[in-house]
């Protein structure tokens, strides 16, 4: 049995109907431990007589004092069996209206593709919500309050930067801990219609400390404004890989170490003041890599130039 949207000092009822399939009459007695929200409408722990194949109705009495959850149980005993029946009553909720699918179909990769929803709370409550999802998606708000009845609009960005299909889900949380709802989200990532006009580059001869040059183009046939750096790599992969290997250089071997550590003793004993060397060490390291991670490498040459970069 159970009791939903249930509203404080309201009173509600509900019927459970028990059947007696035996070819003879049963004894049947229905009761229920005391609650101050649940009652029987008849005596509890009273017998009754249920003709063959007859139906009893038992109704059950519910007066909340509070918007939240309630559970009980009804107990029927015959002299062949037990049979308890679980009852709920389950609160108003706050519930977003919000779509199970959301296609983004064909979008430019690299570039930020967005889709607005008006999501409504049709439920009874104030809705405090937690919004989530994955890259290459993501959305805002992420977090925030809804009234019921009201609406608003969240906004899911697809910003891929692989080609191809991808998948992923928009996860809605509530604060009250029911279970969460999600919408499917897919889009699928193409290179936009942009291209140089030639593949390669032949300057002619130059003197010695003298300079030259020559045109190329960026033709873009899309009608979408693309954005170009000239970088050094081809994909960020390769870009991950040169500034993993730029941070390994940046750490030193072991005998600077140790003799950061000698120098560090030798001026205590001096000087009776303790200085760790290692640490400032490790700080100069840690800021040497933090400026690799943020290095573009864009394209470099001591012969070659390229405007704009």
């Amino acid at each position: 049995m159970v009791f939903q949207n249930v509203t404080p000092h309201e009173v509600s009822e509900m019927a459970v109907s028990f059947t007696n399939k035996d070819k003879i009459p049963r004894m049947v007695k229905v009761c229920m431990e005391s609650s101050p929200y649940f009652q029987l409408a008849c005596p509890s722990d009273a017998y009754h007589i249920v003709p063959t194949y007859a139906t009893a109705r038992v109704r059950i009495r519910f007066t909340p004092d509070e918007t939240k959850d309630y559970s009980h149980e009804l107990v029927c005993i015959t002299a062949k069996e037990r049979i308890v029946v679980p009852i709920r009553a389950i609160a108003a909720r706050a519930v977003l209206d919000v779509p199970d699918h959301l296609d983004f179909s064909k979008c430019p990769v690299k570039y930020s593709t967005q889709k607005t929803l008006l999501v409504r709370n049709t439920g009874k409550l104030e809705a405090h919500y937690q919004l989530s999802t994955q890259s290459p998606f993501s959305v805002v708000p992420t977090t925030g309050t809804l009234g019921a009845g009201d609406s608003m609009q969240v906004t899911v960005r697809f910003h891929a930067l692989t080609t191809g299909d991808h998948y992923g889900s928009l996860v809605v949380c509530y604060n009250t801990g029911e279970d969460s709802i999600q919408t499917n989200l897919h889009g699928e990532a193409v290179d936009l219609n942009v291209g140089l006009s030639r593949n390669s580059v032949e300057i002619e001869k130059t003197s010695i400390t003298m300079t030259n040059h020559t045109t190329m183009f960026i033709k873009n046939r899309s009608n979408i404004t693309a954005h170009f750096q000239w970088k050094t790599f081809p994909t960020e992969e390769h870009d991950n890989k040169e500034k993993r290997r730029q941070c390994r250089l940046l750490h030193p071997p072991n005998e600077v170490w140790e003799e950061k550590f000698k120098e560090m003793i030798q001026m205590q004993k001096v000087t009776q003041f303790f200085e760790d060397r290692s640490v400032l060490l490790s700080n100069v390291v840690q800021e040497e890599m933090a400026k690799v991670q943020q290095d573009p490498l864009l394209f470099s040459n001591d012969v070659f130039s390229i405007e704009p970069m």
